[in-house]
């Protein structure tokens, strides 16, 4: 094409001519409805040591209002049955052996841990929902001293995102579920857990 050719370009077509055909006449794509929704939190983890998933797999577990609670979790989503029995040590123990059953096995809920900073997974059939621990990040936060006067210290925070069943679970108990976690992970841990 010279500089002085002033001919309009046609766009060129990646599709073949049927596939195009094919587009025309099928029409726009039918609009996706989400059936899940999505809760977050933000948790201070600063208090905690060792194996954070475990410590969020317990808080997670005693929240849910009604036993027995079969959590899927761990390397390869297994399912660990009465989860809600367990101490913070039997549930780490738990959390890193291999697992039989597979997360489709009858979990209540699974837990996954993710290297971003939030990351949303949708909810198992049948299960009450997904939660995802978020990659922990050390960042400055206003804190009170022991007299009650603020100062600033650095402070490790992780989001919790929790997908659930719109359809199936009041937005009011999975509020009331997040939070129960959140104040268990941000609470003194006694030893036994």
């Amino acid at each position: 094409m010279s500089g002085t050719d002033t001919r309009p370009l046609r766009p060129r077509h990646t599709l073949s001519p049927r596939a195009r055909r094919s587009a025309a006449t099928a029409g726009p794509p039918p609009p996706m409805t989400a059936s899940f929704a999505i809760a977050e939190a933000e948790v201070d983890l600063t208090a905690l040591s060792g194996d954070i998933v475990a410590y969020v797999a317990k808080a997670a577990v005693e929240a849910i209002p009604a036993g027995p609670v079969h959590l899927a979790a761990g390397p390869n989503a297994t399912v660990i049955r009465d989860a809600d029995q367990l101490s913070l040590a039997g549930l780490r123990r738990r959390l890193n052996q291999p697992g039989t059953e597979p997360a489709e096995a009858g979990a209540t809920i699974t837990l996954a841990e993710s290297s971003l900073l939030s990351e949303i997974v949708p909810p198992e059939p049948g299960q009450l929902g997904t939660l995802v621990l978020g990659a922990a990040r050390e960042r400055p936060a206003v804190m009170r001293t022991s007299g009650g006067d603020p100062a600033i210290a650095i402070r490790s925070f992780a989001r919790l995102t929790f997908s659930y069943d719109q359809r199936s679970l009041p937005r009011s108990d999975i509020i009331r579920f997040l939070t129960a976690v959140q104040h268990r992970l941000e609470t003194p841990w006694t030893s036994a857990g």
